[in-house]
């Protein structure tokens, strides 16, 4: 910024003195004409230049943010699929315990053997089974 003020300073210092020693008005226009062109453009690129730096690197903060944020969301993800998976292994060992196996005759709870509660076997296995996943949720 100071650097900007100190080259519009000088700019302005030697269009005035160009300006001066011009003999006629045509002269004087050319001089104005030229010299105001390069002052703006100086003017124009050192203060425009700042605010959009300063955007740029909000901009950049807020990319940094957001990767942070959707790195932080897989992670999330990858856990909660993980999670999903002892749950389906859970379920299929549940089927498992409750499906008589195959070529024996279907058999009603009431007829399978009963463990020292009172349920048949393969609910107190399976309700075993789902205490264990409900731990591991």
């Amino acid at each position: 910024m100071v650097l900007a003020a100190a080259i519009v300073a000088v700019a302005l210092t030697l269009l005035t003195l160009t300006f001066d020693a011009a003999v006629d008005f045509a002269q004087k226009k050319d001089v104005m004409l030229y010299g105001l062109t390069l002052v703006g453009t100086v003017i124009g690129f050192y203060f425009g230049r700042v605010p959009a730096e300063r955007r740029a690197e909000a901009s950049e903060e807020t990319a940094k943010q957001a990767q942070s944020a959707a790195n932080e969301a897989n992670v999330d993800a990858a856990k909660a699929n993980d999670k999903l998976r002892e749950v389906r292994v859970g379920v299929e060992r549940v089927k498992g315990l409750l499906t008589p196996a195959s070529g024996s005759q279907r058999k009603t709870l009431g007829s399978e053997a009963s463990s020292p509660g009172g349920q048949p076997e393969a609910v107190s296995q399976a309700l075993l089974e789902l205490e264990s996943l409900a731990r591991r949720l």
